[in-house]
């Protein structure tokens, strides 16, 4: 089959903020996109005054990705971290993979590379703080997203599978009750008692 290129997208100044902004350019542009098969996306304004300029007989309230001020400073925009999320760690001849969320309010897409890194894009599109399991083969770990927020997991498939911070904790918790144990047969001098009664 052919490869598919998404072009002349945008986002608009409409009074969003900028956590919004970043959530909505991966929910509702980027991941679609790839998620329908699509090898490319090609955002219209890569950088704009602060003025959204020039227009050039374009819309006057578009937005970039990065804006520029009169006297040279570039300032990165909600949409600069958007594709930065996705691009930073894609890789040429990446493959998507199959990721499916829980919940309507996060938004996930999962693809792996050619060194056999696993990556996983976590979007919370809600104002409020979520934990989200992320499960690979069996193995999970647990992020906190906060309101708006976007995380970008990656991890090595053949060396280093996903943390289990739950299973982290569990052990921490059984290492903690065997030495509350332990030290529960001393004696008032700090020996060992020779045998330990359960149920004293």
């Amino acid at each position: 089959s052919r490869p598919v290129h998404l072009t002349s997208c945008r986002n608009q100044e409409d009074g969003r903020s900028f956590g919004q902004y970043l959530t909505d350019t991966l929910s509702d542009m980027l991941i679609p996109t790839f998620e329908a098969g699509a090898s490319s996306f090609f955002y219209d304004s890569l950088a704009l005054d602060t003025n959204s300029g020039p227009a050039q007989n374009g819309c006057t309230d578009c937005r970039s990705l990065v804006s520029i001020d009169n006297g040279g400073s570039m300032t990165a925009n909600a949409e600069y971290y958007a594709f930065g999320h996705i691009s930073k760690f894609l890789q040429d001849n990446a493959e998507l993979i199959s990721s499916t969320s829980g919940s309507q309010d996060v938004s996930t897409l999962a693809y792996k590379n050619p060194d056999n890194t696993v990556v996983v894009v976590l979007v919370n599109n809600t104002t409020n703080t979520l934990d989200v399991d992320v499960n690979w083969q069996g193995q999970y770990t647990q992020v906190e997203l906060a309101g708006f927020d976007v995380v970008s997991l990656v991890w090595d498939t053949d060396n280093s599978p996903v943390v289990d911070l739950q299973q982290i904790g569990q052990t921490n918790t059984l290492a903690q009750n065997i030495y509350q144990l332990i030290d529960s047969a001393r004696d008032s001098n700090g020996l060992y008692r020779p045998f330990l009664n359960a149920d004293a």
